[in-house]
């Protein structure tokens, strides 16, 4: 076990020294310049920078895009331009990205493209902010272009919100996504990743004091991680069913906070805070609650995102109190590391809602995102860590602890080994217990004739011979310097007899080659609640049966 944990250290070491190799390696060959790579090349889209003119309701302007307007009535938005070659160059179609409207557009009067209905089963979810691709082919020189959306929320993100729009063909807009969103599927997948590797250790591989916490931590990450996906709107470019991605969207969006906590709960110092037991179970059922309302069509899961925000806050609120209230104990190391890993959490919250009311709703998360992935990735190093220091300790205390049960020489169970399973057979009323004593004769004998240390061979040869007896019916024990004493539980008589006469039938083929070698024993039976009288009883026979053996030698 302990060449095992070295091993594993020296692995993980190695394993360690090639990922900072690697990653060295990454960062060189991303500042290193090629001289000329022209193997697949993709024309690149463009915004359409162009002034446009909106009209809504009453009103109207000129203005460019992305912007927002006032719409409080939610009145239709339309977005109307003229389209020139010259300026667009090659292409044939348009993307945007609309927020929770139905989305229209028109190529001077003729509708080519319409977002339909609101997204209402399984689930009432809206009409979702989704990228539109639409082709108006290549024949658009001097045509008007109109994009007509009528928001389904009151909220100014959504009634005043005025797209970017950019040209060019399919392959560039996807080009566009992918290279935009990068760095957030790369964050993505980590934390994916990062999570379903949690979760094995959680289950299978970290010390079982530490399993639970590893497999919320586990959970938290992938949970973020999907969520952080169906954000950088990426699965929207492969998959057809949009309810599926703004379903998830919604769903690890609310459940972040809860797993975070149930992590918590689990940590030293957090186990019986009454405020993260509320938070937890406030948390689940604010997403059934959300569920229940959008399945049964009353109230779709972008409206409730309010619930989501004061639960954010509340949680934040409560991971305070948590820290305020743990300040006076004892600051162990790994306490510490968790401490500040819960403050990064905290800060980036703190500094993700005032980024969010204050500079921009629209492009809201990176802080916060950036803060979970640190804390995620330093708690699962620190349990890790943890685990591998509490498996060695458990390794420590099981050798110590087969020293004080084992006797040294015979490796059979010792008198404190015998004691303790005695202790337990006692608590147990209906348990028939068999216990043999037994006791070696020509000892003193080999000592005085070859030496201690041809008596020790014996006896450990004793304690081989009634260890393959006995095998599988009872347990043996050297619970003196030349005594012995074996002990079953529900064992038919039957069975034990045929074990007695093979160590009868073993010790008479000793006898042949160990001058004055045999084996005196005792043999009892009954409740285990009764086994010091049952051993006495044997313990008796024993000599009984040593004194006929003395005899029989005279």
């Amino acid at each position: 076990m302990e060449n095992e944990l070295n091993k594993r250290k020296y692995s993980d070491w190695l394993m360690g020294v090639l990922c900072v190799i690697m990653f060295v390696g990454l960062i060189m060959a991303c500042f290193y310049k090629t001289t000329g790579y022209n193997g697949f090349s993709v024309a690149s889209c463009h915004k359409m920078k162009n002034s446009v003119h909106v009209t809504w309701g009453d009103k109207e302007k000129d203005t460019t895009l992305p912007g927002t307007i006032k719409n409080p009535k939610m009145h239709t938005i339309y977005i109307s331009m003229i389209l020139h070659e010259n300026e667009l160059g090659m292409g044939d179609s348009i993307l945007f990205r609309n927020r929770q409207s139905r989305a229209k557009v028109y190529l001077d009067d003729a509708l080519i493209y319409d977002s339909e209905e609101a997204f209402k089963s399984p689930f009432y979810m809206g009409y979702g902010s989704l990228w539109k691709a639409i082709q108006i082919g290549k024949n658009y020189d001097g045509k008007k272009l109109t994009i007509e959306l009528q928001p389904a929320y009151k909220l100014q993100a959504v009634s005043g919100y005025l797209p970017e729009v950019y040209f060019g063909m399919g392959a560039s807009f996807i080009k566009m996504i992918l290279e935009n969103a990068a760095w957030v599927m790369v964050l993505s997948l980590f934390l994916i990743g990062m999570g379903i590797y949690y979760i094995v250790n959680g289950l299978f591989s970290i010390h079982k004091t530490k399993s639970v916490q590893m497999l919320f931590l586990g959970l938290f990450s992938l949970d973020t991680g999907l969520w952080v996906l169906m954000e950088s709107h990426v699965l929207e470019l492969f998959l057809s069913n949009m309810q599926t991605v703004i379903y998830l969207s919604y769903i690890t969006y609310g459940m972040m906070p809860v797993l975070f906590i149930r992590f918590l709960m689990g940590c030293e110092g957090f186990e019986n805070k009454i405020y993260l037991k509320l938070l937890y179970c406030t948390g689940i059922l604010l997403n059934m609650i959300q569920v229940f309302l959008a399945a049964a069509g009353i109230y779709t899961q972008f409206e409730s995102q309010w619930l989501n925000r004061v639960y954010l806050v509340l949680t934040v609120l409560g991971l305070l109190a948590a820290l305020f209230s743990v300040r006076k104990i004892d600051m162990a190391q790994r306490r510490r590391r968790l401490y500040s890993g819960i403050l990064i959490i905290v800060i980036s919250t703190i500094l993700e809602l005032l980024y969010f009311i204050f500079v921009n709703k629209l492009n809201s998360g990176k802080i916060l995102l950036i803060g979970i992935s640190i804390f995620i990735f330093k708690a699962g190093l620190n349990l890790i860590r943890d685990g591998r220091k509490l498996r060695k300790e458990d390794f420590e205390k099981e050798i110590l602890q087969k020293m004080a049960y084992t006797d040294g020489m015979t490796k059979l169970g010792n008198r404190f080994a015998y004691e303790l399973e005695k202790s337990k057979l006692e608590l147990n009323e209906n348990t028939k217990v068999k216990v043999l004593v037994a006791d070696m004769n020509g000892l003193k004998m080999a000592n005085d004739n070859y030496g201690h240390s041809y008596g020790d061979q014996v006896i450990c040869k004793t304690a081989e011979l009634l260890e393959e007896s006995f095998q599988n019916v009872g347990k043996c024990y050297r619970i003196g310097g030349d005594e012995f004493c074996v002990l079953a539980e529900n064992k038919d008589s039957e069975v034990f007899e045929k074990c007695i006469e093979d160590m009868k039938n073993k010790a008479d083929r000793l006898h042949d080659t160990i001058k004055g070698y045999g084996i005196a024993y005792g043999v009892a039976s009954g409740n285990s609640q009764d086994l010091d009288d049952i051993f006495r009883e044997a313990d008796n026979l024993m000599y009984t049966c040593k004194k006929e053996m003395k005899g029989n030698r005279s």
